[in-house]
């Protein structure tokens, strides 16, 4: 795949190049969403005076975010770097593919669940 960053005559560079701004996008739209649910929580918590259970979604939506970062943005910052040949990238992609893309689809249902949050 980082080659069809790097080559014009690859037809699959356009494809490639979609592929990771809808990734980014939709990296941006979950924080945000999750960023306002997380202030509308608040606003209803300081209403009704519960704490405690604000905190918990605090923490889970704050897990949520933070592990869709770390996995989502080295993968578009050496992208980038292969891009731009700073560096070549094709040595990464079995890494990235196998061990750190999957971790956030991993990750998710445990921070998702409300058995590991208390």
């Amino acid at each position: 795949i980082f080659n069809f960053f790097v080559d014009p005559k690859y037809p699959q560079r356009s494809f490639s190049w979609a592929m990771l701004i809808f990734n980014f996008i939709c990296m941006v739209v979950v924080a945000l969403s999750y960023f306002s649910v997380h202030l509308l929580s608040q606003k209803s918590a300081a209403k009704v005076g519960v704490s405690r259970r604000f905190g918990a979604l605090q923490r889970k939506i704050s897990l949520i975010i933070i592990s869709d970062f770390f996995c989502w943005t080295p993968f578009i910052l050496i992208c980038i770097l292969h891009y731009t040949n700073k560096i070549n990238a094709t040595p990464y992609y079995s890494f990235f593919s196998i061990v750190v893309l999957p971790i956030n689809s991993l990750i998710n249902p445990i921070l998702y669940d409300n058995f590991f949050m208390r």
